[in-house]
């Protein structure tokens, strides 16, 4: 192997290395309180190549968003429905994913919840699942279309599938049949002209 290619290959371990312990880290429920030579430390090496990567703490938290995108891509979790039928399956696939990649997730959900910091394609997977439910929404209200589009998104999220994992005790087949099962129950409720009742919630 070249050595540019052996230095860089290098530099991406040690990336990972520092990564991996800040998931950890934040895993444990210190994403508060954890310093760059907490993740030194568990990361075994020095301080001076954590911040040889990160400059700042910020910069470590972004990266590790990006990060925990990139890993998720890999494991074949990223893909995005293009139609209204893709998003029951595609969302039994993406819990799988999830669960080859449990403390990264539970971690990224974590860092979310308390900055806002989310992967890049959290927000692509809005718009996307807006467009494929496009068909089955074009006759609702627009703002009860959008409530559509969001109740879907959240059963879409990792944040449920942290919540099925973490609070319920259910593993990925079973968390993805049920956000799969009331996706399904909703889609066909739409196609049959049963949308959310805006009267009824007007007169309560």
């Amino acid at each position: 192997m070249p050595k540019v290619a052996l230095r860089e290959r290098q530099t991406e371990l040690t990336r990972d290395l520092i990564l991996e312990a800040l998931a950890d880290l934040i895993g444990e429920g210190r994403l508060a309180e954890f310093s760059m030579q907490d993740v030194a430390d568990r990361a075994g090496v020095s301080l001076r190549t954590v911040y040889r990567h990160f400059a700042y703490r910020e910069a470590l938290l972004d990266g590790f968003a990006l990060w925990a995108g990139k890993r998720f891509q890999a494991v074949g979790g990223a893909e995005f429905p293009k139609r209204v039928d893709d998003i029951a399956p595609l969302l039994r696939r993406k819990f799988a994913a999830l669960e080859r990649l449990a403390p990264l997730f539970v971690a990224m959900t974590r860092l979310d919840s308390a900055t806002g910091i989310g992967t890049p394609l959290a927000a692509k997977s809005v718009r996307t699942i807006r467009s494929a439910l496009a068909d089955v929404t074009a006759d609702l209200d627009p703002k009860l279309a959008e409530a559509v589009v969001w109740i879907i998104r959240t059963l879409w999220s990792h944040k449920t599938w942290v919540v099925f994992h973490e609070e319920a005790g259910l593993d990925s087949l079973h968390a993805g049949a049920t956000a799969a099962w009331a996706i399904d129950l909703i889609v066909e409720a739409l196609r049959q002209g049963r949308g959310p009742d805006l009267n009824e919630a007007e007169e309560q």
